[in-house]
Protein backbone atom coordinates (compact mmCIF):
# COMPACT_ATOMS: atom_id res chain seq x y z
CA UNK A 1 0.00 0.00 0.00
CA UNK A 2 1.45 3.24 -0.87
CA UNK A 3 1.06 6.74 1.50
CA UNK A 4 -1.77 7.85 2.44
CA UNK A 5 -4.02 4.70 1.90
CA UNK A 6 -4.02 4.78 -1.76
CA UNK A 7 -3.45 1.10 -3.30
CA UNK A 8 0.19 0.86 -5.36
CA UNK A 9 -0.46 0.19 -8.77
CA UNK A 10 -1.02 -3.48 -9.07
CA UNK A 11 -2.20 -4.18 -5.32
CA UNK A 12 -4.56 -6.13 -4.22
CA UNK A 13 -8.04 -4.84 -2.55
CA UNK A 14 -7.60 -1.40 -4.41
CA UNK A 15 -11.00 0.35 -4.32
CA UNK A 16 -12.21 3.37 -6.18
CA UNK A 17 -9.68 6.00 -7.23
CA UNK A 18 -7.24 4.26 -6.20
CA UNK A 19 -8.47 4.21 -2.36
CA UNK A 20 -8.27 1.13 -0.36
CA UNK A 21 -11.38 -0.30 1.50
CA UNK A 22 -10.53 0.64 4.47
CA UNK A 23 -9.38 4.01 3.43
CA UNK A 24 -12.73 4.53 1.48
CA UNK A 25 -14.84 3.71 5.09
CA UNK A 26 -12.49 6.27 7.23
CA UNK A 27 -13.56 8.71 4.35
CA UNK A 28 -17.02 7.67 4.47
CA UNK A 29 -16.92 8.31 8.41
CA UNK A 30 -15.81 11.50 8.45
CA UNK A 31 -18.06 14.77 9.26
CA UNK A 32 -19.47 16.34 6.20
CA UNK A 33 -18.67 13.12 3.85
CA UNK A 34 -22.04 11.28 2.38
CA UNK A 35 -22.80 8.83 0.23
CA UNK A 36 -23.40 11.04 -2.49
CA UNK A 37 -20.32 13.49 -2.40
CA UNK A 38 -17.56 10.88 -1.27
CA UNK A 39 -16.67 9.84 -4.38
CA UNK A 40 -16.03 13.23 -6.03
CA UNK A 41 -13.84 14.14 -2.59
CA UNK A 42 -11.61 11.06 -3.33
CA UNK A 43 -11.21 12.35 -6.85
CA UNK A 44 -10.10 15.51 -5.78
CA UNK A 45 -7.90 15.15 -2.75
CA UNK A 46 -5.89 11.94 -4.25
CA UNK A 47 -5.82 10.41 -0.75
CA UNK A 48 -6.45 10.95 3.14
CA UNK A 49 -3.14 12.49 3.06
CA UNK A 50 -4.01 15.29 0.72
CA UNK A 51 -7.66 15.60 1.77
CA UNK A 52 -5.47 16.84 5.34
CA UNK A 53 -3.73 19.22 3.37
CA UNK A 54 -6.62 20.81 1.64
CA UNK A 55 -8.04 23.84 2.92
CA UNK A 56 -11.57 24.72 3.69
CA UNK A 57 -12.31 26.78 1.14
CA UNK A 58 -11.21 23.41 -1.43
CA UNK A 59 -13.52 20.94 1.47
CA UNK A 60 -16.10 23.70 0.45
CA UNK A 61 -16.03 23.76 -3.16
CA UNK A 62 -15.77 19.63 -2.89
CA UNK A 63 -18.84 18.49 -0.43
CA UNK A 64 -20.42 22.32 0.28
CA UNK A 65 -20.18 25.27 2.47
CA UNK A 66 -21.47 24.06 5.88
CA UNK A 67 -20.53 20.17 4.98
CA UNK A 68 -16.79 21.59 3.92
CA UNK A 69 -16.95 23.33 7.54
CA UNK A 70 -17.41 20.71 9.85
CA UNK A 71 -14.87 18.56 7.31
CA UNK A 72 -12.23 20.99 7.55
CA UNK A 73 -12.73 21.95 11.68
CA UNK A 74 -12.59 17.66 12.24
CA UNK A 75 -9.29 17.03 10.12
CA UNK A 76 -7.94 19.96 11.59
CA UNK A 77 -9.02 19.65 15.26
CA UNK A 78 -6.68 19.87 17.72
CA UNK A 79 -6.60 16.88 19.86
CA UNK A 80 -4.66 18.06 22.80
CA UNK A 81 -7.46 20.87 23.75
CA UNK A 82 -8.65 20.28 26.90
CA UNK A 83 -5.62 18.65 28.48
CA UNK A 84 -4.43 20.47 31.37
Amino acid sequence: MAEGGVEAEGDVGAGEAGFSAASQEVLRSLPGVTTKNFRYLMGKCGSLVGLCGMGLGEMQAAVGAEKGKALFEFVNKDLREGEA
